[in-house]
This record gives structure tokens, C-alpha cells and sequence, in this order.
């Protein structure tokens, strides 16, 4: 990936990971942590500020730095799947704004940020069922409720 990244802490188990967002509105802690979720191997990634009572927000924070946010947050899943490489990430938009945002950067950055990955995206969240192998571009990306990441494996 040639994407600048901001330095990562990550707790041995790497399940939580904390980096800092540098920018007009000064610096702010950000966490990533990763959720078990109830089916399978799949983990939801949550990604949030962290406020003064060390609790997360789900807040824009407005630092003009989402490229160099994204980057980071791509290679905080690929340590995750290299430690894991049986599990499956989800990305799961808090709102209908983070699920486009997520949504645009898989179809505009698929291959930079996630070579050797291959994606899924949802159409209906709710019942898990059904889902689309999805490719750079692909037009089914903007219909997608949820995404999954996972380390292609060659059979």
C-alpha cells in the first residue's frame, strides 16, 4: 500500500488498536476495535474518537485527513487478518453516511488497500444471506448494506 498511514498501537491480541488523527481541528484519538459478531467467524470493525471519558463517538470529526484515516484503518485489517487469517471483517456503517463512505473507498481502493483480500458486499444486512463477490468499480457496491473482508486463499 503507498498510501501514508499514522503510527498504529495495537494490544497483543490485536483486537483493539489506537491511532492519533493530525489535523485543522488538532489532534484526536481514534480507536478501532474489533467485535465479535454472532455468526460464524466474522468480526465487526468499530471505528470511532475517543472523548475525554475514554468512551467512543461516532462523530465526523472534521480533521480534513480521511484519505490517511482510511489508509490506516486498511492496514489496522490487515494486521488483524494476518494474526486471523480465518476471520472475516465486517464493515458496517453506524449510518447511511459511513456505509457510502465505506462503499466508495472498496470501489475506488479496493486493489491499492487490500491486495490479496477479496470482498463481499450485502445487499440486506439483516439476514446475512446471499452475498456478492464484489470487484473494483463494480456498480453493486452502491446497493450494499454492509461489506466483508477476508484474505483470499488460492485452492
Amino acid at each position: 500500500m503507498n498510501f501514508p498511514v499514522y503510527p498504529v498501537d495495537a494490544s497483543e491480541d490485536r483486537m483493539l488498536f489506537r491511532f492519533y488523527s493530525e489535523g485543522p481541528k488538532g489532534i484526536i484519538e481514534k480507536r478501532v476495535q474489533f467485535e465479535k459478531y454472532p455468526w460464524k467467524t466474522w468480526y465487526n470493525l468499530i471505528l470511532g474518537d475517543v472523548d475525554d471519558k475514554g468512551q467512543l463517538k461516532f462523530e465526523v470529526s472534521g480533521n480534513e485527513d480521511m484519505k490517511v484515516i482510511m489508509a490506516t484503518v486498511a492496514y489496522i485489517i490487515d494486521k488483524f487478518l494476518s494474526k486471523y487469517p480465518d476471520r472475516v471483517v465486517i464493515l458496517q456503517g453506524t449510518d447511511t453516511r459511513r456505509i457510502l463512505l465505506y462503499g466508495r473507498i472498496i470501489r475506488e481502493h479496493m486493489l491499492d488497500f487490500f491486495p490479496g483480500y477479496t470482498f463481499h458486499g450485502l445487499i440486506d444486512a439483516s439476514t446475512l444471506l446471499h452475498p456478492i463477490l464484489l470487484h473494483p468499480k463494480d456498480p453493486n457496491i452502491a446497493f450494499c448494506e454492509m461489506f466483508t473482508v477476508q484474505k483470499t486463499f488460492n485452492k
